[in-house]
């Protein structure tokens, strides 16, 4: 439910903020993403709070090999999202439509939200399936390289978002059982600055990459983040089972 709740967002999000960029201006679009944090933040504000769980070991989440392994993989993957956050404004500019770029994007949200229904009714490994998941994105983003259109990238996405979904289910299976007791929520926490990281440096590389006028580069970067990724969790997925987690 929640990696659905997510991709839900990341339907809404781009729709609302090309939306307003094409109706208002782009700097209602902008408001409206400092606004939507915020008001999300006061809403789990208002919720009641289950008491924390006893904390074993200084190190917290990333006592965990699992953890570590999921923290790098993050940053790879995501590292590719920023990259399209630039890379497909670019692409949608050379058309003459720069806010076309949410069309894509909401496509790959909506592809990840209707296969992360699928999946979250199917049972497997969840270090498998996030492997499985990773190897797939990777396969599925490979044509990005080549695309020459906003209608292409579109296609390409739909089918990147599915293979996205597994990732996306298997990552809140594994930390029902990858953290340590007691650090749930700072293992979330170490997942979101891992994406939020990646995400910053694959903008900055795309920008230098995009703006050098080398696009296809940076529309590759997503599956070489994703295919990196991949080999990480298979060379380490036993660190992502019960056993092979625990501390080291």
């Amino acid at each position: 439910m929640q990696a659905l709740l997510g991709d839900l967002g990341g339907v809404g999000g781009p729709a609302l903020a090309g939306a307003l960029a094409a109706l208002a201006s782009p700097a209602a679009a902008l408001v409206a993403c400092g606004l939507a944090p915020v008001a999300g933040a006061l809403l789990l504000a208002t919720l009641p709070w289950p008491e924390p769980a006893p904390r074993t070991g200084r190190a917290g989440a990333l006592a965990s090999a699992g953890m570590r392994t999921l923290v790098l993989a993050d940053v790879l993957i995501f590292g590719g999202f920023g990259a399209l956050e630039v890379a497909l404004p670019s692409l949608a500019e050379r058309e003459g439509a720069a806010a076309a770029a949410a069309v894509p994007l909401a496509a790959f949200a909506a592809a990840s939200a209707i296969a992360s229904l699928y999946y979250g009714t199917r049972r497997a490994l969840p270090s498998r399936r996030y492997v499985f998941g990773a190897l797939a994105l990777a396969v599925c983003l490979a044509p990005l390289a080549l695309a020459e259109s906003v209608l292409v990238a579109t296609l390409v996405l739909l089918a990147a978002g599915a293979a996205f979904a597994a990732v996306n289910v298997a990552v809140f299976e594994l930390l029902d059982t990858v953290p340590p007791p007691g650090t749930g929520a700072e293992a979330l926490t170490w997942l979101t600055t891992a994406g939020g990281a990646g995400m910053a440096a694959g903008a900055a590389l795309a920008g230098q990459l995009a703006t050098s006028g080398d696009l296809g580069a940076a529309l590759a970067l997503p599956a070489a983040g994703a295919a990196i990724a991949a080999a990480v969790t298979l060379t380490r997925a036993r660190t992502l089972t019960a056993g092979g987690s625990r501390p080291r």
